[in-house]
């Protein structure tokens, strides 16, 4: 583009720059002007801005058609610029071959700016010409930066102390060399002096206005910034040469703040006329800078006109604002109003108001000296808004005095009572404001209209209505009639068809109507009412009334006086001065009554009305509930006053009949009840309170409250239903039989707690107010049993809990349905207490289980543990849906444990979808203790015949043995009884089908009784006790030499459901103190079904088993690895040598070999050959053995190979078992030779860091890999937190992470050594091995490119590069390098 242009957008755009730059300075001043100049304005800016958008669109349509012009002009241009630029270059040429080039030598070397360059690394030899013209001088230190402040500060001191300054400008601030004068909410300055001399003028640094608009302002400034420019080079210009140079300068400034807040204020009050107060405000005169004249009250008939001006004072200009006001304002406002204008309140509302309450004041001072010629009371002003309160009456409240009070809009006078207008205030009102004649009768009528007032506030206090007339249709020769005119109906809400009936002589009557439909009121009167048909009222009078059909009539029924007397000196009712007037008669004196007795309470209040209606009003429910009870046959006393006048009663004289209730039970209830009584609760929500009082409670509980002689029990009914007494009534008789069932059952618990002490120290009584009843057992009673029969559900219901600082949740919440079926079969909470004595301990055990699920593969999981209840006594737990434990809860603190995987009926068999345990039987001998021992019987027999399946009549054999022990305080059948029944029964021939299945009759149907499980024996027993061995006599390491296990059981009914206390049935064999003589244990052969019979063990041992806890010594744990329970340990070994095989035999590159040992697994690979077995001394732990083949047993160290033992137990056969984890191991195994040496190295990394390093001697020692700056952890399967493979869909946490085909795919985690310095950090690193190129790298795919990610993926590449041995396997010293020097 050529010299002297511009582009046409740049033009456009200062174009549109200045029209917005114009137009916002327009809309920042035109709100501060008149309307016609702002007109004007508007005007000169649209058309300034027309005739600039006009130039620019000619230049535009030039342009447009100039291009052609303007494309050979820059041609032209172009092309001269050429010449002129060859033309030069050739003179520049030949002044250079004729002059320059001549002369031209080259310079001898510089050797000291060599020297200094190659020495010192600088050169310092340049001209100082250059530094002194591009170097700036140092700048001034601090301190005397501070000294020369402190300097001009003394000397601004001097200059000030030696002027003359204006009286509101004599409090400056002094700091940093300059002066600051604040005139509060007008203008602040900043001065300072350019020297020391006394000539120098004052120079203004700065000026800020402090006048707000607190209203309207929002928060915007009132001075634009080209007006403060303005300003200050005004007041600038008027420092100079000037005699008293700040007296001109606050003046200046202060008389432009005074305009400032008269234009404020004039806005203001155009705001207000134009938004709110409309034509009740005007301004009359407005001179800008000098005042301003505002006028209100514009329609007051008192006044012609009210008016205040605002202006400024001509004698001292100095001074704020003035206020004037017209007419002035007489009496003691006048001292009160503002006569200046205070610069914090710029605020014409604010201004107004007061002046309106000023002004309001002194006409309520005025009707204040009328009104005490008139009444005979005080009348005071007060409150704001000012109000005159006039006592009319004497007594009188507060919300009965007249309020006066004037308008602020219109000045005219209000008048109300109690913040209330009525018709005969509108009158006071319309007087007030006129020439105020009559003034003195109306007041009389308002007195009569306050007496009537006090009646119906009288009546508010008991929530009733009141009204003069009823919708009656049949007032026509009723007793009302009688009663003349003036008469009040007083409604109760709660009763509607009852209603009280006040006369003016305060005579009162009760009328009880019902209500009449419209086509009922048609029928009656023989024709259609329409809505000028003439009815007559209970005034007396006749006057039309509307009626439509969806109009309510009523119909007046019995009528009947009441005795005000009898309902005010009624029983437990004072009688006023009694004890004065008997002294009278005595002394027969005449006793000189005074003139006026104060009343009490409120002056307003009725007493004899309120007596009336409360005592009215409290009988009509007790009246209703009483006629339903006649109708149910339940006789009551009649309504009856409480003690000292507490109340009104209802006692009942029989109660409900339960028919389910026992002969003796219910004698035992009648005689012990005391007293059953209807209350009526009226505090809050309204109900019926029925108080059932009993003597000698069944059992005795250790609640403070529910100790005493008498026992009271409390029943709530709600009526808030439209007829709530049928609902009452028969929700009563559904509690009494409650009452009678639960009463039932604990009478009977009670003659067993009588009888037999087992209970004692085990379970506590905790609370029983015979509509519940909770019982404590467990460890320190922290666990609670509450027991309630429900009327709806003809059955117990049991809610269990917890009592104080509980270790756990309520154990039995496992068992609770069975629980509650087993109550509800027996009726008996002696066998409850006892099934939840004898099982809360083993239940706890069995809920520390974990039963988190575990990750198998992408979107599936595989439950951990899983707890079927199968009984109140009997529990399975499913182990990963593969292995199931039977637990039967017996007595005497005793469990039966048994594989549940072999079928109850026949133990060769094995249930579908379960497998059996290796060794389990092996595993609970480890955990017999003596307790177990005593209980325990065994079968002699046992070594000759194999197991036969188990029919119910071994189940009632041993269950008929059993009972022969039995404390029980009620006769029991004998056994042969018992023997005869069971023969009725035949036995089960199905089979029992898989209980993890939803149809499984095990679950579905259990045996015969849920409430506990025993085990008989299979064959008949002998009386010859024999012991089990100890787990010392177990000497092989695989379960091939196991005893003989215990004899078969099988679920049986438990005693405990039939309110019996059971003991051990081996007691009823074998009993310590019998004497027998226990035989040496044998070591019988292994059975394969030898896990099938239970085995008993104590409730300490199953706490043992089922408790999580460290491995036994000597087994390898990482610190992260979270604790498990020995029976998981154990089924997680099992569970792992079965997965193992499924594993190997879907890889190639691993083959079982052949092993006849039990719990022993054998398997090779490349070069190294594999033994996994279980720990034979606890069966806890899982142990891998590796040895070399034949051709590589020199290339193997024995510290490698422990290495890789250590790590097997530490990370992989610890935990929960992950089946994941595995896997991943057994393909790290599976690879090759060189691969597999690596994998090792990185292990023995891992296990240096927790300290679980080996040496030849297989003892723990200290690898020096102190100098390590990262920690490596092998994660075998996903990690949280790792970002799913580019492309591709996401990998869950949880599973493998291990990947071996053409390319190795591994994870590892780094975390930074702290020891060495440095955050805590961890890195999830995907590392990806090609094994084709032996090259190790990140893999991209998996990567966030983070800033660690980055900083691997380059330490690989240089690794690779520079390998100095490219022929060994690349992974190891990768990884070693990568701990070693990885920084970012």
């Amino acid at each position: 583009m050529g010299a002297g242009t511009i582009s046409l957008s740049t033009l456009i755009e200062y174009i549109l720059q200045r029209t917005y730059q114009e137009l916002t300075i327009l809309s920042e001043l035109l709100p501060r002007k008149t309307d016609m100049e702002r007109k004007i304005e508007i005007v000169q800016f649209a058309s300034r801005t027309r005739q600039l958008f006009v130039r620019l669109l000619a230049l535009v349509k030039w342009a447009n058609s100039a291009s052609k012009v303007d494309k050979c002009a820059l041609i032209s241009s172009f092309l001269d610029q050429q010449a002129m630029l060859f033309v030069d270059t050739a003179d520049m040429l030949a002044r250079m071959s004729r002059e320059t080039l001549i002369h031209a030598r080259l310079p001898s070397f510089s050797l000291p700016c060599a020297i200094d360059v190659l020495t010192t690394g600088t050169y310092p030899r340049l001209p100082a010409c250059i530094k002194e013209r591009i170097v700036p001088p140092d700048p001034i230190t601090v301190e005397e930066k501070r000294e020369t402040l402190s300097r001009l500060d003394q000397i601004i001191e001097h200059r000030l102390v030696t002027a003359d300054l204006p009286r509101h400008m004599r409090r400056p601030t002094i700091a940093n060399g300059r002066v600051k004068f604040i005139v509060p909410h007008e203008f602040m300055i900043t001065l300072t002096l350019m020297g020391d001399g006394v000539k120098i003028p004052w120079r203004l640094l700065d000026i800020d206005f402090l006048v707000e608009d607190p209203d309207t302002g929002d928060g915007k400034a009132l001075v634009h910034s080209l007006q403060v420019m303005y300003i200050h080079e005004l007041v600038q210009s008027r420092l100079m040469d000037n005699d008293r140079p700040l007296h001109d300068l606050y003046n200046c400034l202060h008389s432009f703040c005074q305009s400032l807040q008269l234009e404020v204020l004039f806005s203001q009050t155009q705001r207000l006329k134009e938004q709110r107060l409309s034509e009740n405000i005007r301004i009359e005169e407005y001179l800008a800078g000098r005042s301003l004249v505002i006028s209100y009250w514009r329609f007051a008939h008192s006044f012609l006109f009210v008016t205040f001006a605002i202006h400024v004072d001509d004698h001292e200009p100095d001074k704020p604002l003035q206020i004037s006001h017209f007419p002035h304002i007489q009496g003691s406002a006048s001292i009160k109003v503002a006569m200046a204008l205070k610069s914090d309140q710029l605020s014409m509302e604010k201004l107004l108001v007061h002046t309106i309450q000023m002004r309001s004041l002194a006409i309520l001072e005025d009707l204040k000296r009328e009104f005490k010629l008139l009444v005979p009371g005080p009348c005071e002003v007060r409150d704001l808004p000012t109000v005159l309160y006039v006592t009319v009456v004497e007594p009188c409240m507060d919300s009965e005095k007249l309020c006066l009070t004037v308008n602020m809009m219109t000045g005219s006078v209000l008048v109300s009572v109690d913040c209330h207008s009525t018709e005969v205030t509108n009158k006071i009102q319309e007087c007030l404001n006129s020439d105020r004649k009559g003034l003195r009768k109306l007041l009389s009528e308002f007195r009569l209209w306050l007496g009537t007032r006090r009646c119906e506030h009288s009546m508010q206090l008991l929530q009733v209505t009141s009204q003069p007339t009823l919708p009656l249709v049949n007032l026509g020769g009723h007793p009302l009639e009688d009663l003349g005119t003036n008469v009040l109906f007083v409604k109760f809400p709660k009763e509607a068809e009852y209603y009280l009936v006040r006369c003016l002589d305060y005579k009162f009557f009760s009328l009880q109507t019902t209500a009449v439909s419209h086509e009922q009121v048609v029928d009656g009167m023989g024709a259609t009412l329409s809505s000028d048909v003439s009815v007559p009222s209970v005034t007396g009078l006749t006057h039309p009334l509307p009626v439509h059909k969806s109009t309510a009539y009523l119909k007046a029924g019995h009528l009947m006086q009441l005795d005000a007397f009898a309902c005010t000196q009624g029983p437990w009712a004072p009688l006023f001065d009694l004890e004065e007037k008997e002294l009278d008669m005595l002394n027969r004196k005449r006793k000189v009554e005074p003139a006026m007795k104060r009343p009490r309470g409120s002056p307003y209040f009725v007493s004899p009305l309120v007596h009336v209606l409360a005592s009215f009003e409290d009988k009509i429910p007790f009246i209703a509930l009483g006629n339903e009870l006649q109708n149910r046959g339940l006789p009551h006393q009649g309504i009856q006053l409480e003690a000292q006048g507490a109340g009104l009663a209802l006692p009942l004289l029989q109660t409900p009949k339960c028919p389910d209730l026992n002969e003796k039970s219910n004698e035992r209830m009648l005689s012990d009840l005391l007293s059953v009584k209807f209350r009526v609760q009226r505090k809050g929500a309204r109900a019926w309170l029925v108080e059932v009082a009993f003597a000698n409670c069944p059992v005795q509980s250790s609640t403070p409250r529910e100790q005493g002689p008498v026992h009271r029990l409390y029943l709530c009914y709600d009526v808030q239903s439209p007829d709530p007494y049928p609902k009452i009534i028969q929700n009563f008789i559904d509690d009494w039989n409650a009452l009678a069932h639960l009463y039932q059952a604990v009478l009977e618990f009670s003659e067993v707690l009588k009888e037999n002490n087992n209970f004692q120290g085990a379970l506590e009584i905790k609370s029983h107010n015979y509509k519940r009843i909770t019982m404590a057992y467990g460890p320190d009673k922290c666990y609670s049993a509450t027991v309630q029969y429900m009327t709806a559900e003809k059955q117990f219901r049991v809610a269990l809990g917890t009592i104080g600082p509980a270790p756990v949740s309520n154990c039995h919440t496992l068992t609770l349905t069975h629980l509650q079926k087993d109550l509800n079969a027996s009726g008996s909470l002696a066998g409850l207490a006892q099934t939840l004595i004898d099982t809360w301990s083993p239940l706890t055990a069995i809920g520390k289980i974990t039963v988190a699920p575990q990750t198998t593969k992408p979107g599936q999981s595989m439950p951990g543990c899983a707890i079927l209840p199968q009984s109140s006594r009997h529990v399975r737990l499913v182990f990963r849906g593969l292995f199931c434990l039977d637990l039967h809860l017996l007595s005497s603190h005793v469990v039966g444990i048994r594989d549940g995987a072999y079928s109850v009926f026949d133990t060769s068999k094995v249930v579908d979808g379960l497998l059996p345990i290796p060794g389990f039987k092996t595993f609970l001998n480890f955990y017999m203790d003596d307790t177990a021992k005593q209980v325990q019987r065994r079968s002699t027999t046992e070594d000759d015949n194999p197991p036969s399946p188990m029919g119910m009549d071994s189940i009632d054999s041993f269950m008929a043995h059993s009972t022969a022990a039995v404390h029980s305080p009620a006769p029991l059948r004998s056994i042969k009884q018992q023997q005869q029944d069971a023969s009725k029964m035949h036995n089960p021939m199905t089979p029992p089908s898989n209980p993890c299945t939803p149809a499984s009759p095990r679950i579905c149907q259990p045996l015969p009784s849920p409430a506990g499980s025993n085990f008989p024996l299979a064959s008949p027993p002998s009386l010859q006790q024999v012991i089990t061995p100890s787990p010392s006599n177990v000497m092989a390491p695989s379960p091939g030499n196991l005893p003989v296990p215990s004899p078969s059981f099988a679920p049986t009914p438990s005693p405990s459901s039939l309110g019996m206390q059971l003991q051990s049935p081996a007691n009823t064999f074998i009993s310590p103190q019998a004497g027998v003589l226990s035989p040496p244990s044998r070591v019988l052969p292994q059975r394969s079904w030898a896990a099938s019979i239970p085995t008993q063990l104590s409730h300490d041992a199953m706490h043992k088993m089922f408790s999580p806890a460290p491995p036994p010594t000597g087994s390898n744990l990482l610190a992260e690895q979270p604790l498990a329970t020995p029976i998981e340990r154990f089924l997680g070994c099992v569970f792992f040598l079965r997965n193992f095989k499924r594993i190997l035999s879907a890889m190639d590159n691993l083959s079982l070999v052949p092993c006849t040992e039990q719990s022993v697994m054998q398997f090779k690979g490349e070069s190294l050959q594999h033994r996994v077995f279980i720990n034979p001394t606890h069966y806890q732990t899982l142990h891998l053995t590796c040895t070399p083949l034949d051709a590589f047993a020199s290339q193997w160290d024995s510290e490698e190979l422990q290495y890789l033992d250590k790590y097997f137990e530490a990370k992989v056969a610890s935990g929960f078992f992950k089946v994941n984890i595995l896997t991943g191991f057994s393909r790290l195994l599976g690879a090759p030779f060189r691969l597999l040496k690596d994998f090792v190295q990185i292990m023995r990394l891992e296990l240096v860091t927790h300290n679980l390093t080996v040496s030849s001697t297989d003892c723990f020692v200290q690898v020096p890999e102190a100098n390590l700056k990262w920690h490596v952890q092998w994660c075998l399967t996903v990690p949280h937190g790792i970002s799913p493979i580019a492309g591709g869909n996401a990998s869950p946490a949880g599973t493998i992470a291990v990947v071996m085909k053409a390319k190795i795919l591994f994870i590892l985690q780094l975390t930074r050594n702290t020891a060495l310095g440095g955050e805590p950090q961890t890195i999830i690193a995907p590392i990806l091995y090609d094994k084709s190129n032996n090259q190790t790298q990140m893999m991209d795919a998996w990567s966030n490119n983070s800033q660690a990610e980055v900083a691997i993926s380059q330490m690989f590449q240089r690794f690779a590069e520079f390998n100095s041995n490219p022929a060994s396997c690349s992974i190891y010293p990768a990884i070693r390098e990568l701990l070693s020097n990885l920084t970012f």
